[in-house]
């Protein structure tokens, strides 16, 4: 902004300079010859400044995407990971995968359960159902929580709201009429 104003300035003294005549004022052409050097200084320095900000901006922008590049990556290494050892039956691997997966967001650890509660091993699909039901009576916990005493007249609160229902939805937890009842909530909210 102030770059465009130093050059819509240095561009009105010029047109001032070509209608007064510069060569017949003698203060008008100290100041012409004045004001051009400094006002191209200054317009090189901002120049400067934007071309470094972009490329900070640039910078930060493609480190994000790798960092979330690399998320997915691990993210497929894990699933990948418990499908191959399910179907070799390396129960014990699978077992720590499932159990070190706290870290996760809870779409991808019900992801994870989803696949490791069909296995054919009764120890990994227990740990599985136990693990969905932790997410589900987590994510129940925050629903009531929200319709119980948090002020659903705020908008902040009911963004929260909805957020929360999105994700419950999203990881597959509930299905059927509680299911379609929830979806209305959602919709009724928005």
């Amino acid at each position: 902004m102030i770059y465009e104003v130093i050059i819509i300035y240095l561009i009105v003294i010029l047109i001032y300079f070509k209608v007064h005549g510069v060569s017949k004022n003698k203060f008008e052409k100290l100041v012409f010859s004045i004001c051009v050097p400094i006002f191209g200084f200054i317009i090189t320095v901002f120049s400067e400044m934007i071309e470094k900000q972009t490329e900070v901006i640039n910078i930060k922008t493609n480190i994000r995407k790798n960092k979330i590049e690399r998320s997915k990556e691990f993210l497929t290494y894990i699933q990948s990971s418990i499908v191959d050892n399910l179907r070799i039956e390396d129960y014990q691997k699978a077992r720590e995968i499932i159990l070190s997966m706290q870290s996760l967001p809870l779409k991808k650890q019900c992801e994870i359960c989803h696949i490791s509660i069909w296995s054919n091993n009764t120890e990994i699909s227990h740990i599985s159902a136990v693990s969905l039901m932790r997410i589900k009576t987590s994510f129940e916990k925050f629903l009531t929580h929200m319709e119980s005493y948090a002020d659903l007249s705020k908008l902040e609160n009911v963004k929260r709201y909805i957020d929360g229902l999105e994700n419950y939805l999203e990881c597959n937890l509930v299905y059927g009429t509680l299911k379609n009842r929830y979806i209305e909530k959602v919709i009724s909210l928005t």
